[in-house]
């Protein structure tokens, strides 16, 4: 692919993503590590569950824990997250609110359990997730 004349350091195709010129080419900006962006929304998940639990909100909990707790742990690759999430809603109905409200707890749970595991380093590839510096994350190989 060769450069637009006269519009150094912009591809089209890469509007937004390029953030200028190094010595021999393009620098690719990158602003969050994966293991960084899933912490940050299981973080915003769980905030969003408690708050929805705390108010009694059925239809923002039962919308949470279908359509963004199963889109989380399948990103995550939290497997059986995903498949809990599913069989809430797909398996047998809820006897009542309480039983409702007693498998979110759970689901809750068992978010709180993958937020512990994603607080240690992550490993990546070959890669190991190193400790910020100045608010970077770098990959250590």
């Amino acid at each position: 692919m060769t450069r637009p004349p006269g519009r150094l350091g912009v591809y089209p195709r890469f509007n937004g993503i390029v953030s200028g010129t190094s010595g021999n080419g393009f620098m690719l900006q990158c602003t969050m590590s994966l293991p960084l962006t899933l912490r940050l929304g299981l973080d915003d998940l769980l905030a969003d569950l408690r708050h929805a639990r705390r108010g009694g909100n059925l239809g923002r909990l039962a919308l949470i824990a279908y359509c963004d707790v199963r889109r989380w742990a399948r990103q995550a690759g939290e497997v059986g997250i995903a498949k809990n999430s599913a069989a809430m809603f797909t398996d047998v109905p809820h006897a009542n609110r309480e039983v409702f409200l007693q498998q979110v707890d759970s689901l809750m749970l068992e978010l709180e359990q993958a937020q512990a595991r994603l607080q240690e380093p992550a490993q990546i590839g070959e890669g190991r997730l190193v400790e910020p510096v100045d608010g970077l994350h770098t990959l250590q190989h």
